[in-house]
């Protein structure tokens, strides 16, 4: 099977995801076999960086070029919009989380 614009951003996107998601929609370590929350959060955190910086570089664009006048609002558009990102994926992990946690408990219910 080749690379498809699919297959290249999910492997930019996801660095070290082997493409094997579980049924919650959490990640899995390569060869592991289980979710890794810690690469969930690292990657929202890389996400929202890269974000601020595009919205910031089309900002300033947008002031040089005369079309923006109050940088103050920009800035603020632009903080908000990020924030609004991260608060969706801080949900998402928290989702998974939950569910991963969940099925810790039921299996050690189920031990004892």
């Amino acid at each position: 099977r080749g690379l498809t614009w699919a297959s290249m951003l999910h492997m930019l996107v996801h660095p070290g995801c082997d493409g094997a998601h579980d049924g919650a929609g959490g990640w899995k370590a390569v060869g592991t076999g289980r979710t890794n929350l810690n690469l969930m959060a690292a990657m929202l955190h890389l996400v929202a960086d890269l974000l601020r910086s595009v919205a910031i570089l089309v900002a300033a664009v947008l002031i040089q070029a005369g079309l923006v006048r109050d940088i103050g609002r920009a800035d603020a558009t632009c903080a908000l919009a990020v924030a609004a990102f991260v608060a969706a994926g801080s949900v998402a992990l928290i989702h998974r989380m939950c569910v991963a946690l969940k099925r810790c408990l039921v299996r050690g219910a189920g031990a004892g």
